[in-house]
């Protein structure tokens, strides 16, 4: 702990805010850095890391763009990036500098620096084609870090580390850049004549064959990885998958030539070091922004790489220090004892002084915070409120970068509540990199004095998935001082909007495909009616290139000699009504006589205007075309109404006015199996339903005669008797006459509909995991049992059953095998409960049954009792044998309910109460459940403001040494007088504070206020030995007690000597080892362990050889029948020798005769209480008797 706090501090100083006051602050500055890959790549928060630290506290305003070229490279994808870039930066201040991240990127900014980054230099890093680098360094404005692999001093390196290993296997992909590297390595051959080189080229092996190969490699084998990113069938690994499989499948040393694989299998070598390699292009951009020209920082030749090694790999492969090159580094090293100390000591004047400043500090605070709570207490609640409704994650720090609160969205990036967040800063949950990333953002937001827009990709403790977050940063001021208080965070996730935004770019890849590709014409026109986009279509239709129509006011009927359109107004006209009033134009034909060649051609046009959201006025307009002339000339021999009829995907039946059928289309007989020739001259009875009713036929008839038009569901017979159900039209056709001449009738087979309402429906209302009836279901048949049973005057039963510890079986073999579990379970009761009329899963492991009507008592139990015994039967999964059992909850209507609600509560309580008796039981409701459940909720309540009431209080019983009669420590005692419930026997009080929770606050006071009242006793000058202080289970289970205990004898300058802690034997013969490292920690800091009601539960003396115990306390209940009972004597001998044996001092509670007390100290126990001595008295009272003890003293003497 101190060592955390010394270093924390220490990083405090390293970034607090000095500047030399000839330093150019930068905090006004715009620097974007440009990355070829994505944000999850292994060096992208590396080199993030080093232009920060490059710049320190005078940090400018930093943007983060990612080209993602790993996957989207292609000459579309530059071009998207391109135009996405320039829609982003038009409206923004332009970049004072630009630093660009590998290959990729620089050339990217170097193609497209006139559009994008006209004044601002360049500064590279990353860049490994040296012959690129220098050439663009010739330029004035940029400059950089080249990247050069130490192709020959890491060979070099694994020859001298590894002589007997004499084959060199040289990993590589498809990619250019891996090629390269190969190639470069493969020159190296001849300086190497002793080694054989051996190429693993997934250019031509699949990841499975890689694996094969891989796992053959032995003693005379290691590994130089240069790239593995995909196989020869384009299937992608990342860099953490692929190294994986390599070590994971060999047992060789594996080099590498970049630091990021180091501490995931990689020995080490001379490697690119990515934070470096950006740490010095920071420096470089700083000295640029800072007014240097770009002859002043010259282009670095020499790659900044680094002997890196992984000390687990050094230590697997038996590799001394020694055999190291010089200036080499060891990643993942353990920390010595004496590197602890040797920090602690270095820097201990620095922390005396930081203490005495943080403590004007804080008492600085302490106002600001009490004027802060002052001003927000009203609006406190509505704040949180407010907050954890919010989607977002919102936090906020104070100006040192704690927490001050966060909502509960924000809890889960930590996994943690906000009382465990609050007080605590970054590093406190995450890497010293990450949490120096977060801090610099916020020192960046003070900086500039607004809000400030970042990007990060962070992962979830809670569950472990990751999330794109776009986060705003604001300070926050004091309205009336101008006091920075802290920083607000608001961080909104946008993984979503990102992949959108990728989609959008793949989505315009497809537009522009479909633009160059479709068949049909299309022109583009800006506002002022200038072409500005055309596709190859078009100038194939009209005969023009590009150069002729781009950005010309050009127009369709202008192509032509004379121009026919076929609205009522020109095609010009249709143009400018079209911007004006932006509607689309539909289906407008020219027909003319073209000027380059004197053709007749008909144009089929579509004119759609697509305003700008953001811009009202700058309006594109799409004008499409098709040369339909062919379609034209031909149009004539169509039969329209024919092609309507056969191609319609509805079944047409047309009859004449006697309902006999004249035809039917195609349609019409894959739906119902009949062909034409069936069917022809029949009615539509053919198709009847045997479920049509007369009366439906009398309503068809009925509403063609009065209005011409039937229209409704109905059920036709297909030819070989299946029934589909179809949504039908049935038209009366008359002449001119005004005559019935023919019905039409067209159905929609709705079949599949009716099919998947159905389905809805068994969704809606049943379980998809057993089957069985859900909670939604079974509530409306309770309410409609209910009715029905009121209509009849008879009674039914309620069965409410959980599970007994189902919680077990889901923990210990999953939740796969728990639902098998869950739908076993379920055949069960269906099979069983034959007595049910619903049978209904409502939840986890419970189950409800409504049973049959006017079933006594005594049926209802044997209902149940044969279910219990059902359930009991073991179940055997995959292997394993699980026995369950069950508790039933039963009530009656109407004498236990009339309402639905009422009757599931108090099957439920009823349930509950047999989970009380021991489970795999059946009880029957009764009012004096509910009193029961009503006063414990009463008590639960009034507990819960206990400690705000002050209505707690400790008292104290002395502790005794049996020998000189002297009070040797006092046993602290909760007690509790409400105003309502009267004084709460400690056992009917503390079951119900573990129950709820209330025990970890009521806990923690009664450790502060016995320490206080300890202080208190001492600074009287009084002794009163150790105050034993009792433990409660949950208060290990927190892992916060050592925290707790700590901070109160900290806060009240108490000794460890001074105290004692208590722990049933019953609990802490079943803790963790978590909870009993607690103890030991307690233990070594001299704090008295006391094992209290001794011999109560199930101790064996090996388990208890190895607890961190002082003391046994002998249950009061062993005590209070000896001498007299022989049994209790015998336990009593045999503690006492226990713990003699053991080294252990014993105590005896619950002593109230002179003859106890007898016994006890002839048989060698130390210590006792009990009412022979005292009973529990205030604090006053343990001085008095302390006061008669002192004088009884000065009498004898």
């Amino acid at each position: 702990m101190c060592r955390k706090i010394v270093s924390a501090l220490l990083l405090l100083l390293c970034l607090s805010p000095v500047h030399a006051s000839s330093e150019l602050e930068l905090n006004t500055k715009r620097v974007l850095i440009l990355y070829s890959y994505d944000p999850s790549f292994p060096t992208s928060g590396k080199i993030l890391a080093g232009v920060l630290s490059a710049f320190g506290s005078n940090l400018p305003v930093i943007d983060q763009e990612f080209l993602d070229s790993k996957r989207l490279w292609d000459q579309q994808s530059q071009n998207l990036s391109f135009q996405l870039l320039r829609h982003k930066y038009q409206d923004r201040p332009p970049y004072d500098l630009v630093i660009t991240a590998d290959d990729d990127a620089l050339h990217f900014a170097l193609r497209h620096k006139a559009e994008l980054f006209a004044v601002a230099p360049l500064v590279f890093l990353g860049v490994n084609d040296i012959a690129t680098a220098e050439q663009a360094s010739r330029r004035p404005d940029v400059t950089g870090v080249v990247e050069a692999a130490s192709f020959g001093e890491t060979l070099e390196l694994a020859n001298k580390l590894f002589p007997e290993r004499t084959r060199v296997h040289l990993i590589v992909d498809p990619s250019i850049s891996g090629q390269a590297d190969l190639h470069s390595m493969l020159l190296l051959k001849p300086q190497f004549p002793q080694l054989s080189f051996i190429t693993q080229n997934l250019s031509d092996l699949s990841w499975d064959e890689f694996s094969s190969k891989l796992a053959q490699l032995g003693k005379k084998d290691m590994i130089l990885l240069l790239s593995a990113y995909h196989d020869k069938n384009t299937k992608e690994k990342s860099f953490a998958e692929s190294l994986a499989l390599i070590t994971e499948l060999t047992q060789v040393p594996v080099f590498h030539f970049w630091e990021h694989g180091i501490g995931s299998g990689v020995l080490g070598g001379y490697v690119i070091s990515h934070y470096e390699q950006a740490r010095q292009a920071g420096l470089m951009a700083k000295q640029l922004l800072s007014g240097a020209t770009d002859t002043d920082v010259a282009l670095v030749l020499e790659s900044p790489n680094l002997a890196i090694f992984d000390y687990p790999q050094l230590r697997r492969f038996g590799i001394g220090s020694g055999a190291l090159p010089e200036g080499y580094q060891i990643r993942n090293s353990p920390v010595s004892l004496f590197s602890q100390y040797k920090l602690e000591f270095s820097f201990i004047i620095s922390l005396i002084v930081i203490l005495a400043l943080s403590t004007l500090y804080l008492a600085k605070q302490n106002l600001l915070m009490k004027r802060l709570s002052d001003n927000l207490s009203e609006k406190s609640s509505f704040l949180e409120l407010l907050m954890n409704t919010l989607p977002d994650l919102v936090w906020i720090k104070n100006a040192h970068g704690r927490y001050l609160s966060c909502n509960k969205r924000f809890e889960d990036l930590y996994a943690a509540k906000e009382h465990q967040i609050r007080g605590k800063t970054d590093e406190d949950f995450v890497s010293k990199e990450l949490a120096f990333i977060f801090r610099t953002h916020d020192r960046q937001a003070i900086l500039q004095g607004g809000p400030l827009v970042i990007e990060e990709q962070v992962c979830f403790a809670s569950d472990g998935h990751t999330e794109l977050l776009e986060t705003i940063k604001t300070p926050i001021y004091d309205h009336s001082s101008g006091e920075l208080l802290g920083v607000l965070g608001v961080a909104r996730d946008i993984t979503e909007r990102t992949k959108n935004e990728l989609k959008i770019r793949q989505s315009e890849q497809k537009y522009r495909l479909l633009f160059e590709e479709i068949t049909q014409g299309v022109l583009v026109y800006n506002t002022e009616q200038e072409l500005v986009d055309v596709n190859a279509a078009a100038l194939s239709i009209l005969g023009k290139n590009s150069a002729e129509v781009m950005h010309q006011k050009f127009a369709l009927d202008l192509w032509f000699s004379h121009c026919e359109c076929s609205a009522a107004v020109s095609y010009s006209d249709l143009i400018r009504q079209a911007f004006t009033d932006s509607q689309p134009q539909k289906n407008i034909l020219l027909r003319g006589i073209t000027r380059h060649n004197q053709q007749l051609v008909w144009l089929a046009v579509d004119i759609v205007p697509l305003p700008d959201p953001s811009d009202s006025s700058n309006t594109k307009l799409f004008v499409s075309f098709n040369d339909v002339s062919a379609q034209k000339i031909s149009e004539a021999s169509l039969k329209l109404a024919a092609s309507v009829f056969e191609s319609c995907a509805e079944g047409v039946m047309i009859t004449d006015a006697q309902s006999r059928i004249i035809d039917v289309n195609q349609s019409f007989c894959q739906s119902t199996g009949y062909s034409k020739e069936e069917v022809a001259g029949q009615t539509p009875a053919v198709l009847a339903s045997e479920e049509l009713q007369p009366l439906v036929y009398h309503d068809i008839r009925l509403k063609l005669s009065n209005s011409g038009v039937w229209q409704g569901e109905l059920r036709h017979r297909k030819k070989n008797g299946k029934e589909l159900s179809v949504w039908q039209t049935i038209t009366a056709v008359r002449d001119n006459n005004g005559i019935l001449s023919h019905y039409v009738s067209v159905f929609s087979d709705i079949s599949q509909l009716k099919q998947s309402q159905q389905e809805i429906y068994h969704l809606a209302y049943h379980d998809a995991l057993t089957g069985l009836p859900n909670r939604r279901f079974l509530m409306e048949q309770l309410a409609q049992k209910i009715d029905q049973a009121q209509q009849a005057s008879h009674s039914f039963a309620v069965m409410y059953l959980d599970l007994d510890n189902f919680k077990i079986i889901n923990d210990t073999l999953g939740h796969i095998e728990g639902d098998k579990v869950l739908e076993i379970i379920g055949r069960h009761l269906t099979a069983l409960a034959t007595g049910a009329s619903t049978i209904a899963r409502v939840g986890g492991d419970e189950f409800v049954l409504l049973l049959s009507a006017d079933l006594n008592t005594t049926e209802a139990e044997d209902i149940g009792r044969t279910i219990l015994k059902q359930i009991e039967q073991p179940i055997v999964l995959s292997g394993q044998r699980i026995n369950l059992s069950a508790s039933i909850g039963i009530c009656f209507y109407p004498q236990d309910g009339r309402q639905v609600q009422d009757l599931l509560r108090n099957a439920d309580i009823a349930m509950y109460k047999a989970k009380q008796h021991g489970r795999n039981s059946c009880r029957f409701y009764n009012k004096a459940m509910a009193d029961a459940v009503l006063e414990r909720a009463q008590l639960e309540n009034q507990l819960r403001l206990a400690i705000t009431r002050n209505e707690l209080r400790l008292v104290y019983q002395p502790q005794y040494d049996l020998q000189s009669k002297q009070i040797v420590g006092v046993e602290a005692l909760l007690r509790w007088h409400n105003d309502i419930l009267g004084t709460v026997p400690p056992d009917k009080m503390i079951p119900v504070a573990e129950e709820s929770g209330l025990i970890l606050p009521i806990g923690l006071w009664v450790l502060n206020e016995a320490t206080r009242q300890a202080r208190v006793w001492l600074d009287k000058g009084l002794n009163v030995g150790r105050v034993a202080i009792n433990i409660a289970g949950p208060q290990l289970y927190s892992g916060h007690l050592v925290q707790q205990v700590t901070c109160a004898l900290a806060e009240y300058k108490l000794q460890t000597k001074h105290i004692a802690l208590e722990v049933t034997e019953t609990f802490i013969m079943q803790q963790s080892e978590s909870s009993i490292e607690q103890l030991r920690v307690l233990y070594a800091m001299g704090i008295e362990i006391a094992i209290d009601d001794f011999g109560t539960g199930y101790s064996s003396l090996s388990h208890l050889k190895r607890l961190p115990v002082n003391k046994l306390k002998i249950d009061k209940s062993f005590i209070s029948d000896i001498p007299g009972d022989k049994d209790d004597v015998a336990i009593a001998k045999t503690i006492v020798a226990l713990s003699k044996s053991l080294g252990l001092t014993v105590i005896a509670e619950g002593v109230e005769t002179p003859a106890q007390a007898d016994f006890l100290a002839d048989e060698g126990c130390h210590e006792a209480q009990g009412y022979l001595f005292s009973k529990a008295v205030p604090s006053s009272g343990i001085e008095q008797l302390l006061a008669e003890q002192q004088s009884a003293a000065l009498l004898q003497s």
